[in-house]
């Protein structure tokens, strides 16, 4: 993971865990990506994975510009083109799967942010099977929690 790989090795090992399973002799018809944080991140960047049928992202950066000139971004060592290249509100291309963005209502303003920007920029792309929640009382961490209770109720 980063910084000992760099954004393109991580995306690409991230698409190509979704090619294993695509592979697999295994019943996939309803595969769902779930990602949380960083995670959230890399799912949003496989959303047209022919694999998926719907998602759920929780807590995620969608936009890397923020980070351009932080601290973050010395270890990750991204570049301009990095940056617009793997970050998911720069991505054009319309998601064809049911995906859901939540995000605590006790996260960090820019986390919310993010997620509220993201929902509102594939709104604009014509996504119509993307939907966004603030759970409230809920932070960075309790959000997983909150998630997979309410999932295997």
């Amino acid at each position: 993971m980063a910084p000992q790989s760099h954004i393109s090795q991580i995306v690409a090992q991230t698409q190509q865990a979704l090619d294993f399973i695509a592979e697999q002799n295994w019943k996939t018809d309803e595969v769902v990506l779930v990602g949380h944080s960083a995670g959230a991140h890399l799912g949003a960047l496989c959303l047209n994975h022919p694999l998926l049928s719907k998602a759920t992202l929780l807590s995620g950066i969608y936009d890397l510009l923020p980070i351009q000139e932080t601290h973050l971004n010395h270890a990750l060592n991204l570049s301009q083109e990095d940056i617009l290249k793997y970050s998911p509100i720069h991505q054009q291309e319309q998601i064809n799967i049911p995906c859901t963005i939540l995000c605590g209502g006790l996260e960090l303003s820019e986390l919310k942010w993010q997620s509220q920007n993201y929902f509102e920029y594939r709104l604009s792309q014509g996504d119509d099977m993307i939907s966004f929640e603030i759970i409230p009382e809920i932070n960075h961490y309790s959000i997983l929690e909150h998630y997979f209770k309410f999932i295997f109720k």
